[in-house]
């Protein structure tokens, strides 16, 4: 369909379209491919994140993958509480900004009234 729209319906450049954008297609394939698998193999409990970075490591085969994820466990573990303290971090300091906004505004309004 991106190949027709964008040859304004002509068939040879939608065939042109689509030679000159092969690299870029199939790119988009294999990752619409990978997220799949990774989606499939987070059925077993581990974050799809976690299995996509092990399907990556592993080439994506499933069960190298559910290997590769027991092996690296405590290693996934700790840098998702790593991920997740530093989450927190950003969320408080937004929340400390966003209060210090309030507070001027809060005097800039007493200010003018």
């Amino acid at each position: 369909q991106k190949a027709i729209d964008a040859s304004k319906k002509s068939r040879k450049g939608a065939s042109d379209w689509i030679r000159l954008n092969m690299d870029e297609l199939k790119r988009q394939d294999e990752a619409a491919e990978h997220l799949k698998m990774s989606q499939n193999l987070s059925l077993t409990g581990f974050p799809v994140a976690w299995c996509s970075e092990a399907l990556s490591v592993v080439g994506n085969d499933e069960d190298a993958a559910v290997a590769w994820l027991l092996s690296h466990y405590d290693e996934l573990t700790a840098k998702q509480q790593r991920k997740t303290a530093e989450q927190k971090h950003q969320e408080a300091e937004e929340q400390r900004r966003a209060q210090q906004m309030r507070l001027r505004f809060t005097a800039e309004k007493k200010q003018s009234g």
